[in-house]
Formats: structure tokens, sequence, C-alpha cells
């Protein structure tokens, strides 16, 4: 069985942002530890983030045309266009490869968007 086309393309951007959060680990000395495929009771397992004993499960979105009015939150899941993902019980973090978002704060030193549990990243916002 081959992956299909956009599998491929989204494991590709998932690698890029886990190896931006790689780098940020090495050089600033902040994060604790990271787990790439995390195996986790969410569906936030592309990357597992500890940072002083707080954790961060990171999901990784290639997908195109999404907006903020795609992702309805509710109180233990997000829908991203009608797929559910089980959110973790800690810090949630979206990486969107393309969203248009107003930034708000930073977490990780990256400028993002939160709305209730939940931050949002855009792919620029990583790789600048």
């Amino acid at each position: 069985m081959r992956p299909s086309k956009n599998a491929l393309f989204g494991y590709s951007y998932q690698k890029i942002a886990a190896f931006f959060l790689l780098i940020k680990m090495d050089v600033e000395r902040e994060i604790e530890r990271i787990e790439i495929e995390a195996d986790v009771n969410n569906n936030f397992d592309d990357v597992k983030i500890i940072v002083k004993h707080d954790e961060m499960y990171c999901q990784m979105k290639d997908i195109n045309d999404v907006s903020l009015k795609d992702l309805k939150i509710g109180k233990n899941d997000i829908s991203i266009k009608g797929k559910n993902h089980k959110l973790s019980k800690y810090i949630n973090i979206l990486f969107f490869k393309d969203i248009k978002i107003s930034n708000n704060l930073q977490i990780l030193g990256i400028p993002a968007y939160r709305k209730d549990s939940i931050f949002r990243i855009k792919e620029g916002q990583v790789l600048q």
C-alpha cells in the first residue's frame, strides 16, 4: 500500500516544524525534552514538549484553505473541517502551514493566536 500524496506533504511539514523545535531546544536551552510521534492518549501526538515541568502537545496540519471558522472547539476536542481531534489535558498547540490569524501572544517565543485552551501557529511565524 502506498501513502497518499497529501500524507507525504503533511509529513514533510511535520518534519520541518519538529526540526525547528529541535533547533530551539538546542540553541535556547529552555525545552527540556521533545518526543516526536509521542505515544499519548490524545490526537495532539505529533510532538510532545516538556518545558519546566509544563507539558505541551502539538499537532501539525498541512490543510488547504483552512480558516478559524473551520475550527470548532469543544471541552475535550477540536473539530478541524469536520474531523475531530481529542485534546490533551495540558497545553495544546496547533501548527498550520497556512491559516490567517492575528497573533495575540507568544508561546515558546513564537508568535501565536490563542483562543480558549488552544494555541495556533502559522508556518511563516515558525520559519521567520
